[in-house]
């Protein structure tokens, strides 16, 4: 599933899977022809969504960083981007390399096949919303031997490993959390 770069330790490396694409539920709206940023509270973004609207959902807060990838194989770790094609800069790598070892990986997971997701926030990444000093990873989701975790495994993992998760902001329907972003509820 990944081949290291370099000796020992985390390092970069190629990561076959990538995280699936999430679909906006809502559309997002034109003014004079043009996409803007705001998204539509009356139109869903496609019939799987209006159909599955009343079920509930659990719902995370989206951070705006750079996409990281974690895999752990039962023996080593490796991290890169969204896409192997990820180049990070100098910081970024010290970071990540340094992040955790894998000793932690080995008592927390032991020899079971992981992929970590984050997202990774800061100085001089995508206007850093949170105003993080350097570097931080907050991760959004975990897959143990093809099991994605729920939210509250997400956040005891991560805590376990030194590591912050994103925010759980609730569980309901569609039509709740849009309402509830439209209002501003969720503003950083």
């Amino acid at each position: 599933m990944a081949d290291c770069v370099g000796g020992e330790g985390m390092k970069q490396g190629n990561i076959e899977e990538a995280y699936h694409h999430i679909e906006a539920p809502t559309v997002l709206m034109k003014k004079d022809g043009k996409y803007t940023k705001k998204r539509s509270m009356a139109k869903f973004s496609s019939e799987e969504f209006r159909l599955l609207n009343k079920n509930l959902w659990y719902a995370k807060r989206k951070y705006d960083g750079t996409n990281m990838r974690i895999y752990w194989d039962g023996n080593r770790v490796v991290w890169n981007g969204k896409t192997n094609k990820f180049t990070p800069t100098k910081e970024i790598t010290e970071y990540m390399d340094n992040l955790i070892s894998e000793e932690v990986f080995e008592e927390v997971f032991g020899r079971k096949e992981v992929m970590i997701f984050g997202e990774l926030m800061g100085e001089g990444i995508q206007g850093n919303e949170l105003g993080i000093k350097g570097l931080k990873l907050i991760i959004f989701d975990i897959n143990i031997g093809g099991i994605w975790l729920q939210p509250e495994d997400i956040l005891t993992i991560s805590k376990n490993m030194g590591l912050e998760a994103c925010d759980f902001v609730g569980f309901g329907s569609l039509e709740q959390f849009i309402q509830r972003v439209h209002d501003g509820f969720y503003r950083g």
